[in-house]
């Protein structure tokens, strides 16, 4: 479960008195926040290549959850992700490929994130508690389609 007090910084004020540094006690401790990815893209194979639609979904998945805490993730980050499998072109038009992400805030709200680049930065709420350092993105089973043209 994740809550938004305003009363963090005084409890980590409270942990980190002097008077008052107990074992364990040291630090709020909070969990990265998991921005759920999901993409479609359409794409073009090279002649010869071989690759299929369920290996390009695998390797921008792999490539999705591998990464660690980053500020965004773009659409040209993944395009590229399949250019390196097998592919000659993604269609980049807004038809053509599409990336969103959803979020979870220590506010309990869910904030949607897409476009070009999804960008945690943007989120905006103070009491959502995400930003630079906080998230890590993911991807889950059957969230990343790809279509041969």
């Amino acid at each position: 479960d994740l809550f938004w007090t305003d009363g963090i910084p005084a409890l980590q004020a409270l942990a980190d008195a002097p008077a008052r540094r107990n074992v364990a006690a040291d630090y709020v401790v909070r969990t990265p926040a998991v921005c759920l990815v999901n993409m479609n893209a359409k794409v073009r194979l090279r002649p010869g290549s071989g690759a299929t639609a369920s290996e390009l979904e695998e390797a921008v998945a792999a490539y999705v959850n591998t990464r660690s805490f980053v500020d965004r993730l773009t659409r040209s980050e993944l395009a590229n992700v399949l250019l390196q499998h097998g592919v000659e072109s993604v269609d980049l038009s807004p038809a053509g490929m599409y990336l969103g992400g959803r979020v979870c805030g220590a506010d309990g709200e869910w904030y949607l994130l897409e476009g070009d680049s999804l960008d945690v930065s943007a989120i905006g709420p103070e009491r959502a508690m995400l930003g630079a350092g906080t998230v890590v993105f993911a991807a889950e089973p059957g969230t990343i389609q790809v279509t041969v043209v």
